[in-house]
């Protein structure tokens, strides 16, 4: 009997959430394609139909995961004209918040820092995290100079530079808190430190009424 769409896309997200709980209790190296298949109900065969080996399973597995970041990036980029600093105060909110409540964020994530040993530089999943880094970075120029040329940014700073910093304290702060979710509390403290990363750059907390000298 022939399979309908909706029956070939619900076992390939059966193949996708197999592998997140797999990846994440063993690590990738660990969980073979066999593996995957028994938890998800299916035969191996069925998984060669959707994925052509663990790295497409894997970086499909990523793309999944980041749909919800993808239509956030969009909303920051289409609230520019308003005042990009705080449309990127609201889009790292939306960020700590959709880690926060998403445990498949979280899971995938987590593997991907902690459980994928890595075959090679030149791996699939390892290329698009390359290119999504790239992604980022480029976004965070072009906000960054929306807020010069709106003369909300009054750090003197390279625009690079900048967007490199914020990269990597929003980065390190979701990595910190996945190892340890004990060591602070990112659920009611985000705000706080956006606006730690936004007074950085020139813009006053809510309701200070002014901008800090940097």
């Amino acid at each position: 009997m022939r399979r309908t769409k909706a029956e070939a896309e619900q076992t390939r997200n059966d193949l996708l959430d197999a592998a997140e709980q797999l990846f994440d209790q063993r690590g990738v190296s660990s969980t073979s394609l066999a593996d995957i298949a028994k938890a998800a109900g299916v035969t191996r065969g069925a998984v060669y139909w959707h994925f052509t080996d663990k790295e497409d399973l894997l970086k499909s597995m990523c793309e999944r995961t980041c749909l919800p970041f993808d239509h956030l990036t969009e909303q920051l980029l289409a609230e520019l004209p308003g005042g990009a600093l705080a449309a990127l105060r609201r889009h790292y909110l939306a960020v700590f918040e959709e880690v926060v409540r998403s445990p498949r964020t979280r899971q995938v994530f987590n593997i991907l820092w902690n459980k994928y040993e890595c075959p090679d530089d030149n791996s699939p999943v390892m290329q698009r995290r390359r290119q999504h880094l790239d992604e980022e970075h480029q976004l965070l120029t072009t906000v960054l100079r929306a807020a010069r040329e709106q003369g909300e940014l009054r750090h003197p700073g390279e625009l690079d530079d900048l967007a490199v910093i914020l990269q990597t304290v929003v980065m390190g702060l979701i990595e910190l808190w996945l190892a340890d979710p004990n060591r602070f509390a990112i659920e009611t403290r985000s705000r706080a430190y956006v606006d730690i990363l936004m007074g950085v750059l020139g813009m006053a907390p809510e309701g200070s009424g002014s901008a800090p000298k940097v």
